[in-house]
């Protein structure tokens, strides 16, 4: 293809797409740089409502200046013709990563996921939230730095009167308090991190199997189940991001926190197994009517089937001078084992 947009851009080729955009390779002709290029689909252009949220996440990227956020480098066009120039990340998103390789141990899990919690402190302290907090929106770059959350599609500021499903974000990852028609909150970017980090040290989402309909009532009415062998630190953690009463889940900040000072007393733990096909990954909060067991679902196609009921919550441990760590995204000292793969492009 060969076009230039704004007499500045050629575009080379079509790297990704989602339901409303194209994401092309290009090269900024007056420095010779690779960029990214953001642009709708052809037939969402023809649609008003699309074109005006794309132009509010245009302008919501362009405000926005952070290490683990992809950087904005201009914006061309007008209306359904407007392109959103990025930088280019070579690498791999994380959901793509961990259907290749599997499960991470627990120590690269808490990086990456405090490398999030400091983006999205970040876009908090400036009024915005994500909306779409998933592995599909998480690059992880090939030359081992921090991981870049893209795709501000659902993102919106904070008040801004929305919920489901009007953000486009994927049921794996949506705040209960959003699936019945609440605001999309800082809250709701936590509790998609917490989904992650289970993802990270697990192989995949908790709730994950059946029809949207069936996912979104798993939000509301289950809870996880802890991977066998997954450190309580982390559980706890996990427990305390997904707990319904968004009001109780820590701040993004408070997370970053925890998460790195849960660090040390990961190191040296190995990756957990691949799950089975039929591990239970969740159960309802409310107990059911045969004693001893509760009706749990697998992780594929979502029938359900009865399984003992774990004990009652063990997991009580607390990091001790969590509270003190620093908030702020660092680098890893054990990121680069996570880069192990051939780059692609996004």
């Amino acid at each position: 293809m060969d076009r230039v947009l704004g007499g500045r851009y050629r575009l080379v080729r079509e790297v990704a797409y989602g339901a409303t955009g194209i994401v092309w390779r290009g090269v900024d002709l007056y420095d010779g740089r690779p960029v990214a290029v953001k642009m709708l689909r052809p037939e969402a252009a023809l649609r008003p409502d699309l074109v005006a949220g794309f132009e509010a996440e245009t302008d919501v990227v362009a405000s926005l200046d952070h290490p683990a956020l992809v950087r904005h480098r201009d914006v061309v066009g007008q209306g359904r013709e407007r392109a959103l120039v990025m930088e280019l990340v070579e690498g791999e998103d994380l959901r793509r990563r961990l259907r290749r390789t599997g499960p991470v141990p627990p120590a690269i899990a808490a990086e990456v996921a405090v490398q999030l919690a400091g983006a999205l402190a970040y876009l908090h302290r400036r009024g915005v939230v994500h909306g779409d907090v998933k592995p599909g929106n998480i690059l992880v770059p090939a030359d081992g730095g921090l991981v870049r959350l893209v795709d501000f599609g659902a993102a919106r500021r904070i008040g801004a009167d929305s919920g489901w499903p009007s953000t486009q974000a994927t049921p794996e990852y949506v705040a209960p308090e959003v699936i019945v028609g609440g605001p999309v909150t800082p809250a709701s970017d936590v509790y998609a991190l917490g989904i992650v980090l289970f993802e990270l040290v697990s192989g995949r989402s908790p709730y994950r199997g059946g029809l949207p309909d069936q996912v979104l009532d798993r939000h509301r009415n289950c809870r996880p189940v802890p991977p066998p062998g997954l450190p309580p630190v982390v559980w706890q953690f996990v427990e305390d991001c997904l707990v319904t009463d968004p009001a109780r889940r820590p701040g993004a900040e408070r997370a970053a926190a925890r998460l790195r000072g849960m660090e040390p007393a990961l190191d040296g733990i190995t990756a957990l197994p691949r799950p089975a096909a039929d591990q239970v990954t969740w159960w309802p909060r409310r107990a059911g009517a045969v004693t001893g067991t509760a009706r749990v679902g697998r992780a594929g196609s979502g029938p359900t089937r009865a399984a003992p009921v774990p004990p009652p919550r063990a997991f009580s441990d607390r990091i001790a001078g969590a509270a003190d760590a620093p908030p702020s995204v660092a680098p890893a000292h054990c990121f680069r084992q996570f880069v192990t793969y051939p780059a692609k492009v996004y």
